[in-house]
């Protein structure tokens, strides 16, 4: 899948392994290109998409169908010549997708203001997001670059077995307090 789909020619018969793989596509698309695009059915065998660009004259549409015979889903219909202009408020912007873009960033400047990162979006696809959906974003980058705060403490027992395997004759303490059936970790000895 390209980083930009800027340049993108759409073709009837492209297949897509997964449904996934269609929306992701379809975003990127419209995000790159500052298009107002809407799911109108999105279900478990087909995907109608049309742009609302123009107040909704827009003609731009695209029709992906689940084929059985293939196991895969088709780009069947596709009328790809808008006359909308881009638009700004592109509603296909979602936290999720921009924390996948984020990653690299995150990695790089952990500490990565709210602000600089609504600035670097609005520089790099020419569209505007709100401040929550952007701190959803980081947040949702921090999770997966450093991982959530939850998984690494269902592994810290995990941990410390595999400290006394490594280590013989090492001594291990986890305390951990139940309270309201949640296991709350406390400190950790070895």
């Amino acid at each position: 899948m390209p980083k930009s789909l800027e340049a993108c020619k759409w073709e009837v018969g492209t297949y897509f392994a997964e449904i996934k793989e269609f929306t992701y596509a379809i975003r990127t698309y419209a995000l790159s290109n500052g298009r107002s695009l809407k799911f109108i059915k999105n279900d478990n065998k087909r995907i109608y998409v049309k742009c609302l660009g123009g107040k909704g004259n827009c003609k731009w549409y695209t029709y992906c169908s689940f084929r059985a015979d293939v196991n895969a889903w088709q780009l069947r219909k596709l009328f790809h010549a808008h006359n909308c202009s881009r638009d700004f408020n592109v509603k296909l912007m979602t936290s999720k997708w921009l924390s996948e873009r984020m990653e690299k960033t995150m990695r790089e400047n952990p500490t990565m203001k709210v602000m600089d990162i609504r600035e670097k979006v609005t520089r790099k696809w020419n569209v505007g997001i709100s401040r929550n959906m952007t701190f959803r974003a980081r947040a949702m980058a921090k999770d997966n670059v450093k991982g959530s705060f939850k998984e690494q403490f269902r592994i810290i027992y995990d941990y410390g077995h595999e400290l006394l395997k490594t280590n013989p004759g090492t001594t291990v303490q986890i305390k951990v307090d139940n309270s309201n059936r949640e296991v709350i970790f406390q400190r950790f000895y070895a």
